[in-house]
């Protein structure tokens, strides 16, 4: 069978094109706050104009650490599951998926909970993380008798999602639809699970692949 990846969290942080622009934004912010504090101070400004480009930096600022910090943190830790698998700490499991609870739109219930072979996962799409977390009334592949393989390690929070993978006909389901589907088809290439280091767990049905 072939697969196509639909998430992969050793890939780290691509940053959007709105991220990108706010980075972008912050760092301009920053840098006309300064420029405007200089010019004030220099041109005996009001000490309103001089908050004002005060006030700019510190916007300026808060959006780059901010941006830029959750890019840091989404590389470092991209690095450690790439460790993790390398190391034989992930595990591989197919099947269909069992759909245990489904979490609410707004977030004010259980967490999204699944089984695939005997193996639970829960995230939610209101938790921060880089592991999987998309749900299915956010469009989540994950769903009641979907065939996956999924590559997670287990950690003391739980069994945290690395890597999903789908038989690669299969569509893109709209968000909050159970069968419908779109025509979008995932982009993503699907990579063989080549490393001996990844222990591979199979039970009722699919294919832990080459």
């Amino acid at each position: 069978m072939k697969w196509r990846t639909i998430f992969d969290a050793t890939r780290g942080v691509t940053l959007s094109s709105g991220a990108t622009m706010a980075l972008e934004l912050g760092a301009v912010l920053a840098c006309l706050g300064l420029l405007w504090v200089l010019i004030a101070h220099r041109s005996s400004w009001t000490s309103r104009a001089t908050i004002a480009g005060w006030g700019a930096i510190v916007v300026g600022l808060l959006l780059v650490t901010s941006i830029g910090g959750y890019w840091t943190y989404g590389e470092a830790t991209a690095s450690t599951f790439k460790d993790d698998t390398q190391n034989g700490r992930c595990r591989v499991v197919s099947g269909k998926v069992k759909l245990l609870n489904v979490e609410s739109s707004s977030g004010h219930s259980l967490p999204e909970r699944i089984q695939i072979s005997g193996v639970t996962f829960q995230y939610s799409e209101f938790t921060l993380g880089l592991g999987y977390h998309r749900t299915v009334l956010h469009g989540s592949m994950l769903r009641d008798g979907m065939l996956a393989r999924v590559l997670y390690c287990p950690q003391s929070t739980g069994n945290v999602i690395i890597r999903v993978e789908v038989p690669a006909d299969i569509k893109r389901i709209a968000p909050g639809r159970q069968s419908s589907t779109t025509h979008l088809h995932y982009p993503w290439p699907t990579p063989p699970y080549s490393n001996p280091g990844v222990a591979t767990q199979q039970r009722d049905g699919g294919n832990p692949g080459p």
